[in-house]
């Protein structure tokens, strides 16, 4: 019950906002909306995913009283998350643009509306980091036998949302709201975040923020890259037509996560096996019966 009601807060933000974006203008609806399904698929996919995946080892460590353990598993996921989200928060702000413009920018989607798509998208990338954790940290909890907590701190979340949203949109317009939001996940996951590191007891926390310093220094270089490169190549390409957007952005990009992941080798960084792993298991040969997994 407390998870649905915390779902069910969330729906209200989102029937709230609305009513709100179509006070502010003709498009502002549509337009927050298509920035918010832009700025989802990373959450999901690095986020929620991983905190559904892991939720089974969370629950068993705790049934089993290996608090260690559950600890463990939680900081781990918590390096992997931030390993992917905080790079992908610079690339939606540098790349917003060209973002838009490759999934919505035909037909009716002018370019005044794409500018708007591509700002409010670039304040809600501002909270990817905060809305990929939230999952990991609720299940935490679920896993401890506590949905309570997350659904208060997530009730508190929405209305700090809906107040600041409603403020600032009546001096920003629809970034307002985007605003609002990130102001309110920030919070939401700080407070939970406190809140099970009471119950977890993490050991590691030096070496987290340490191993986010490190993430930290990789996304500005990928940053540096991706800017260079993208101004570069825009001279060459003709971006009044899609092919030329979509050659510049895939560019700008490969040559940014090139970077990334060459900084984070250099620095040592453990996630960088587990991204080797991923590419590399489906070529592998299948694996023989009775034959050792390490």
């Amino acid at each position: 019950i407390p998870r649905a009601i915390a779902l069910g807060a969330n729906q209200i933000m989102l029937l709230v906002f609305t009513a709100i974006a179509s006070s502010l203008g003709g498009y502002s609806v549509a337009v927050y909306n298509l920035a918010d399904n832009i700025q989802t698929m990373p959450m999901v996919v690095f986020g929620t995913s991983f905190a559904t995946a892991i939720f089974p080892s969370l629950a068993e460590a705790v049934s089993g009283d290996r608090n260690s353990e559950f600890s463990e598993k939680i900081e781990k996921m918590v390096r992997t998350i931030l390993f992917f989200m905080v790079p992908m928060t610079a690339i939606l702000i540098l790349l917003r643009t060209e973002i838009v413009r490759l999934i919505l920018g035909s037909g009716f989607f002018g370019w005044e509306q794409t500018v708007t798509t591509a700002n409010v998208l670039g304040i809600l990338a501002l909270s990817l980091v905060f809305t990929g954790l939230a999952p990991l940290l609720s299940r935490s909890f679920y896993a401890l036998h506590n949905t309570k907590t997350p659904m208060i701190v997530s009730i508190i979340g929405v209305v700090i949302s809906i107040i600041l949203g409603k403020i600032f949109s009546i001096q920003y317009g629809v970034s307002g709201l985007a605003m609002g939001y990130s102001i309110g996940c920030l919070f939401t996951t700080i407070i939970v975040y406190f809140a099970l590191r009471k119950k977890a007891k993490f050991t590691d926390e030096g070496k987290l923020i340490f191993f986010l310093f490190k993430i930290i220094l990789a996304t500005i270089l990928m940053s540096i890259a991706i800017q260079e490169s993208k101004m570069l190549i825009g001279l060459f390409v003709d971006m009044q037509r899609f092919w030329g957007v979509l050659v510049k952005t895939l560019s700008a990009l490969g040559i940014g996560l090139l970077v990334y992941i060459l900084c984070c080798w250099i620095f040592g960084c453990e996630e960088i096996a587990s991204l080797k792993y991923v590419l590399t298991k489906y070529n592998k040969k299948p694996i023989d019966e009775g034959e050792e997994i390490d």
